[in-house]
């Protein structure tokens, strides 16, 4: 089952084929001595994004809205903004060489797309809209200063897949194989995980909390010394992770291939992991929330889930794609976005 997961995210992250991440095509950017910074010069189209009916394919009963870019080809991974009109969207286009990470940047009148020139991309994190950080298929780590996107040294040739950090100089990336890195604000460093496990979300409420969930119910915690093992209770697979609080953590997964009940929803109370129940059969891949009673979850198939501090209700979306991430500025200002181009609005 394990192998399967593995191979389902790496095939989220690279289209749809296993030979585009067997031996990726290294990226064109030269970094040079101990230099972490190196400009990359970026393929950008800026598309102009009105409320007209041409943007919008579907709008459900329950305030999801389908936005229709003129994009092709494109598998979004993450999402990420700094309110109100910097949102980040990161993934790869399969009609570019060698599924060529791109990334969007909406400022609420355009969406501007970047074609990266390196390899899949599949998060995205920032402190401010000009300290923004993105990883994915690749060694190489991008940074955004607010005008140029920039590479960075990371130090592992491991898939990343998750992003966090609590500030400027504190960022979090975590992978495959067990990878945690960590940014002080002017170099990466690999730290000592105790897991060879694959890591796949992370998150935190401080630079002494902060909790990475992978594979076969794997949670690890982050005390501000040293990563410990969690007891999460299952041996689902866990993908996606947010809290409100130190006491107030929710992860979401699900295995794969589908079967019967492959949604895994676990709470954290500050002592304790516990099962919740989700309403749903399919497999979670991101959280997020504005506060304990507003809290999204998304997955494959367009699920996607509400909870108002008691229970979760799904909600329509308006569409089948698989959905890979969800951010958010407010309860009333919520993105999620995924498979073939998929970009969808939450805003009652």
């Amino acid at each position: 089952m394990k192998r399967l997961l593995l191979l389902f995210l790496t095939l989220t992250i690279c289209a749809s084929i296993i030979a585009g991440c067997a031996d990726p095509a290294k990226s064109t950017i030269t970094t040079v001595g101990t230099v972490p910074f190196t400009p990359i010069t970026p393929t950008e189209t800026s598309m102009p994004l009105t409320p007209t009916a041409s943007y919008i394919t579907t709008s459900s009963t329950s305030g999801w809205v389908f936005m229709n870019l003129p994009i092709q080809k494109d598998d979004f991974n993450g999402i990420w903004g700094s309110p109100p009109s910097n949102i980040f969207v990161v993934g790869e286009n399969e009609g570019l060489a060698r599924y060529s990470g791109t990334i969007l940047h909406y400022d609420v009148k355009t969406y501007s797309r970047v074609a990266t020139g390196i390899n899949a991309l599949g998060a995205v994190w920032g402190s401010s809209s000009s300290d923004v950080f993105a990883v994915g298929l690749s060694d190489i780590i991008l940074h955004y200063d607010g005008e140029t996107w920039s590479a960075m040294i990371s130090g592992t040739a491991n898939l990343l897949v998750g992003l966090w950090g609590s500030s400027p100089s504190d960022v979090f990336a975590v992978g495959f194989g067990g990878t945690i890195l960590h940014y002080n604000g002017k170099t990466w460093s690999t730290m000592t995980s105790g897991t060879t496990s694959e890591l796949f979300g992370i998150w935190g409420s401080s630079s002494t909390d902060v909790f990475a969930v992978g594979p076969d119910g794997v949670i690890l915690h982050y005390d501000g010394k040293a990563w410990s093992n969690m007891t999460s209770g299952t041996t689902n697979d866990l993908i996606g992770i947010w809290g409100s609080s130190p006491a107030d953590v929710f992860a979401v997964g699900g295995n794969y291939p589908p079967g019967i009940s492959d949604d895994i929803i676990l709470h954290y109370d500050g002592k304790t992991w516990n099962t919740m129940n989700s309403r749903t059969t399919n497999a979670l891949k991101g959280v997020w929330g504005s506060s304990s009673s507003d809290v999204f979850a998304v997955g494959l198939g367009g699920v996607v889930l509400h909870y108002d501090g008691k229970v979760w209700s799904n909600m329509a979306s308006g569409t089948t794609n698989d959905l890979f991430s969800i951010w958010g500025s407010s309860p009333s200002n919520v993105f999620a976005v995924g498979h073939d181009g998929t970009i969808l609005h939450y805003g009652p």
